[in-house]
């Protein structure tokens, strides 16, 4: 039997597996942030998306009865009465839009971002983050996401 006929039957060895198991590391290392990156923009897209759905929505109300629904600080299933059932109820995170009209002259939309929680006071202009909220307030957008987003 030659030396070339036995290395043929062997097998990988185990420095060439590692090296393997390395690089499918580094490869997951590089692509799993950028991965979790484009999901969080994606979810923060549809979220803008859907407020602004909700604030054509709340024009139309105002259009027809010279005021906004009146809730105080409440969700967004509570406009459903007013407003129909075809209104989106969820954030790209799973959280209810927030809605805020205390006597309907004026009213605050509220997506909590990737924090889920209220960031106040907001700012008025773009944000940089996917965990800052995304606010309209009175069918204008007071704080939005826009650039590049971080963490």
């Amino acid at each position: 039997m030659s030396v070339s006929s036995n290395r043929k039957n062997r097998g990988f060895t185990l420095i060439e597996l590692l090296i393997v198991v390395a690089i499918i590391g580094i490869i997951a290392a590089i692509s799993i942030p950028n991965m979790l990156h484009a999901l969080h923009m994606a979810r923060q897209k549809r979220s803008l998306s859907d407020l602004r759905t909700i604030a054509m929505a709340l024009a139309v109300y105002n259009n027809d009865h010279n005021h906004y629904p009146i809730l105080g600080e409440t969700n967004h299933m509570a406009l459903v009465p007013f407003l129909g059932d075809q209104l989106p109820k969820w954030d790209g995170w799973n959280n209810l839009f927030s809605y805020e009209s205390g006597d309907g002259s004026i009213y605050t939309a509220v997506c909590y971002g990737s924090n889920r929680t209220p960031d106040v006071p907001y700012t008025l202009g773009p944000i940089r983050r996917h965990r800052d909220d995304i606010v309209f307030i009175d069918s204008q957008l007071f704080q939005w996401p826009d650039g590049t987003q971080g963490e």
